[in-house]
């Protein structure tokens, strides 16, 4: 294993989801629904699972082809108020002597308390602001088309997702 917190904030970034939970009026057929909230690290999970060829480096692992990273965050709304959970996956698409400078594949779900949406996203390198597509949803969020704009912050990431209707 190497520090979390060096490599996790960089990919906390991917996550699907800035600080307040604004819902546009879902009555409105000609407006987007945009949702914003906050992802924090504070009571994320996060771990990197080396695949072969496996890292020999001491500290920050490198990143081979197919090494992945698996990580969770809480999600909360402008008052700090707990409303979700995004859950995510990502695989090395491009190596990198540096975990960090790798590029990933990701694909998310973000759970709310009405229901659920899905994400796949680049990440170019840890800390970079994720641009990504929303593939579907349950609930609330049932078949959702649209994006996600995410931007780390230094205790997470604010995030937003328009959905279009």
């Amino acid at each position: 294993m190497f520090p979390v917190p060096r490599i996790a904030l960089g990919f906390v970034a991917l996550a699907a989801t800035g600080c307040a939970l604004a819902l546009g009026s879902a009555a409105s057929a000609q407006n987007p629904t945009t949702l914003t909230f906050k992802e924090l690290n504070n009571g994320s999970t996060f771990a990197f699972v080396d695949s072969a060829p496996m890292s020999k480096a001491k500290g920050e692992p490198t990143a081979s082809l197919g090494d992945r990273i698996v990580f969770t965050n809480p999600l909360v709304d402008t008052a700090g108020k707990r409303i979700g959970r995004l859950y995510s996956h990502c695989t090395a698409v491009v190596a990198a002597r540096s975990a960090a400078k790798a590029a990933f594949a990701c694909e998310a779900v973000v759970v709310l308390g009405d229901g659920t949406i899905t994400v796949q996203t680049f990440l170019a390198h840890a800390g970079a602001t994720v641009n990504g597509t929303v593939t579907g949803g349950t609930g609330t969020y049932a078949n959702a088309r649209g994006t996600l704009n995410s931007r780390p912050t230094k205790s997470g990431a604010n995030d937003t997702i328009t959905l279009a209707v």
